[in-house]
């Protein structure tokens, strides 16, 4: 194997069967863990290393620092601290070995406690943020994926199952390193019948191909399929759970940004100097993501961040964006109005660059031969000194006359309105 791959490293808090009072409990039979791995590894060709730290049946809280005021943990167990050692031993162990950590991820399947206690939304989104801002902390956890769970299938718990889901929903919207893996133990769970035939309560994935929605013990029976057993309604089959683990792969992939750029000719890059705000409107950069895929964003995303750019100082500036813990960087610069040859002064060189771009305007045989006459748009604003729309003789006259005033005092004194400020 050679040194050097790049992989991910996983640090998982998936709630399991095991209910033994140890902090984290060794996982027995089928987990999301190997399809997860597999899954990922095809869509990017990048190995895996999994650290397992999953404890059943615990609510949100117990994830915290024994130390943190919110910790919920009555038996003291120490959840945290014992994931983050093993965790950290992990990582000690991969590059003692000489390889290279690319990215550190989470993958959580948490939440049927905090049905079970029936906590509000907005607690459970404030928990699982310190949680989350702890992994990073402490264990340079990039990004969090949250695989949604449910409860027992055919319970009344409806309105405590949506609240965990709301919970999540939101947190993935509101916090770019934290995505949704799979639902698909949140959509294959049903209520008791009373709740299931009100006519309020709808789950597309037991409907007919009419979109009409199935009879209740025909859907049970569905539900029941990825369950372990007819006495066991919570936890699912090896099946689903791979599935599971392949659903969180994919949608990792597709959602983590691996690099960023700019896409040049969509940018403006000149710009008059304490005149001109900086304009993101048409600006776009491309972003690939861990599968290969790759969209383009517009620049005015309010999630992207634009930093380095002052217009009180001639010269080149470099713009740094950021976006989804990305970075790359783009250059603009500062020119005084008039100065469409960039030499930093309002001289002949301006004047004939405008010759050239109004000479080759309206004959097709210069155009031609001469491509390089022709002139942006930005450029055109740098020198469109009347103000009119374009560059014409009127933009050369005020040179030659700022030219003038500049080289006699007589001219300055009798023409003060030659100058360009």
């Amino acid at each position: 194997m050679e040194k050097n791959f790049h992989t991910q490293v996983r640090g998982v808090l998936r709630a399991t069967t095991s209910n033994d009072r140890v902090s984290l409990s060794q996982s027995y039979g089928t987990n999301l863990i190997p399809a997860f791995c597999k899954t990922y590894y095809e869509n990017t060709g990048h190995k895996v290393i999994a650290v397992m730290a999953a404890k059943g049946g615990e609510s949100i809280g117990n994830y915290l620092p024994f130390s943190d005021e919110d910790y919920a943990d009555n038996e003291k167990r120490r959840i945290y601290e014992a994931m983050k050692e093993k965790y950290t031993k992990a990582i000690k162990c991969i590059e003692d070995n000489g390889f290279t950590i690319k990215n550190r991820y989470s993958v959580c399947f948490q939440g049927e406690n905090d049905v079970g206690d029936r906590r509000s939304k907005d607690e459970y989104k404030r928990l699982f943020k310190k949680v989350t801002d702890n992994l990073k902390n402490d264990l340079e956890i990039t990004n969090n994926v949250i695989i949604e769970p449910s409860h027992n299938i055919g319970n009344d718990l409806n309105i405590a199952i949506e609240n965990i889901h709301n919970a999540q929903e939101e947190l993935a919207n509101e916090n770019e390193d934290i995505i949704i893996g799979s639902k698909y133990s949140y959509e294959r769970w049903i209520p008791k019948k009373s709740i299931y035939e009100q006519n309020s309560y709808v789950n597309t994935t037991y409907t007919d191909e009419q979109g009409n929605k199935l009879p209740y013990d025909e859907a049970l029976e569905l539900a029941s399929l990825c369950r372990c057993y007819t006495d066991n309604r919570i936890h699912h089959t090896s099946a689903a759970l791979c599935q599971i683990g392949k659903e969180s792969a994919e949608s990792l992939v597709k959602n983590i940004v691996e690099k960023i750029k700019v896409i040049s000719d969509t940018v403006k890059t000149k710009y008059v100097i304490n005149r001109d705000n900086l304009n993101m409107e048409e600006g776009k950069i491309q972003v690939t993501y861990l599968d290969g895929s790759a969209k383009a964003i517009g620049l005015a995303d309010d999630k992207i961040e634009v930093n380095g750019f002052y217009n009180n100082e001639l010269g080149k500036k470099v713009l740094n964006i950021k976006y989804a813990q990305n970075l790359t960087s783009y250059e603009v610069s500062i020119l005084r109005f008039g100065d469409i040859d960039e030499s930093n002064s309002i001289d002949p060189g301006d004047v004939l660059t405008i010759q050239r771009y109004i000479a080759i305007r309206n004959n097709e045989i210069l155009k031609e031969k001469h491509k390089d006459w022709n002139l942006k748009d930005e450029y055109k604003n740098i020198g469109d000194l009347n103000e009119n729309g374009d560059l014409d003789s009127g933009d050369t006259l005020k040179i030659l006359r700022h030219i003038a005033a500049e080289k006699s005092e007589k001219i300055m004194t009798d023409h003060p309105d030659w100058l360009i400020d």
